[in-house]
């Protein structure tokens, strides 16, 4: 492997502990085995053997930060932050840059801002006072050097009250009472039923089921609500409403009304290779390079989405080989901009 692979693979590592961490903070009661380490993070199979050994490298801290429990199939895991003294970081100076990015980012998300500033109080403070000082002058040197190109993060900063508000109601099966602008500017007053939290391009949704349809899920994004309070009217979380929604975010069908997945086929010149691999659209998707070209496959539902996305790869030559419908669609935006701007 490369040098720039060895970080690249380091920096991986780190995110995944530090987010396992996140994940033992906000739940410090519970016991989590490696499945459900990586349902709650979202990862796909493919990370178990990372998120095994990033469980187990964080039992063997020092001062019992993570703590293990049984053995083999059986094995749980658990924060051990009541005896979190002292902690000494081994490598340190390997993960002191990851601090001090997650510092200088963590207000580009509303609602994890919290918890990395938590975990990072957490562990600062447990830190020997010269590995803390350290931290410090290292914050100062570079956090004047992480900039932001075009527009400044926009940071809702009653993002983590509404947050809370939602959580509970999902964790008690409580509706809320929103105050929410619509797309079109349009302001709605409405009961809704909270199911999930959904992250997408670095949005955060709330996932809700209609009261008169346990099928019909839908999402409402987070920025847009002016204000939420939960009431005293309970629901009962239905499965077939859970697994609806699921089912919209794993075939990004979420935002539109059209159903079910569709086979994508596509094709790039071989030099694109890194613009696609850095921007993918779906964890569905396969590249393989066949014929002196990339061919990428994938199972996604046909939306206004996945049509943004290859328009934002019509520079890098990629070329829809099927479906026909989304060819028809790629064909009628054309054929729009071509009578807009053709005459000029």
């Amino acid at each position: 492997m490369s040098d720039k692979g060895v970080i690249m693979a380091d920096y991986k590592k780190c995110a995944r502990q530090i987010q396992i961490l996140i994940q033992f903070l906000t739940k410090p009661k519970q016991s989590f085995s490696v499945s459900q380490m990586m349902h709650a993070m979202g990862l796909s199979e493919a990370e178990r053997r990372n998120v095994q050994r990033d469980m187990n490298d964080l039992v063997n801290l020092p001062n019992n930060l993570v703590i293990s429990e049984g053995s083999g199939a059986h094995k749980t895991y658990k924060t051990g932050l009541n005896v979190m003294d002292k902690l000494e970081l081994p490598n340190f100076e390997e993960v002191l840059l990851q601090f001090v990015f997650l510092q200088r980012i963590m207000n580009i998300y509303p609602g994890t801002a919290d918890l990395i500033k938590d975990l990072l109080e957490r562990i600062q403070k447990n830190l020997p006072y010269k590995q803390r000082d350290r931290l410090e002058e290292v914050y100062r040197d570079i956090s004047s050097r992480v900039l932001f190109m075009g527009m400044q993060p926009d940071i809702d900063e009653t993002a983590n009250e509404k947050l809370n508000t939602i959580l509970k109601a999902i964790r008690t099966h409580h509706e809320i009472h929103t105050h929410y602008e619509n797309t079109y500017g349009e302001e709605i007053i409405s009961d809704r039923v909270p199911l999930m939290m959904v992250l997408y391009q670095n949005e955060i949704y709330i996932g809700c089921v209609s009261h008169g349809d346990p099928l019909h899920v839908y999402a409402i994004k987070l920025r847009r609500i002016i204000s939420v309070d939960i009431i005293q009217k309970a629901f009962v979380e239905n499965n077939a409403s859970l697994e609806a929604l699921r089912k919209k975010v794993r075939d990004l069908s979420l935002f539109d009304r059209e159903p079910g997945t569709e086979k994508i086929e596509l094709t790039f010149p071989l030099l694109s290779r890194k613009y696609v691999e850095e921007r993918p659209y779906h964890r569905s998707m396969v590249i393989k390079e066949r014929k002196g070209m990339l061919h990428v496959t994938m199972e996604v539902n046909v939306n206004s989405q996945l049509v943004q996305w290859i328009l934002f790869h019509t520079e890098n030559g990629v070329n829809v080989v099927k479906p026909d419908s989304l060819k028809k669609r790629l064909l009628e935006i054309g054929q729009t901009l071509v009578g807009k701007y053709g005459d000029n």
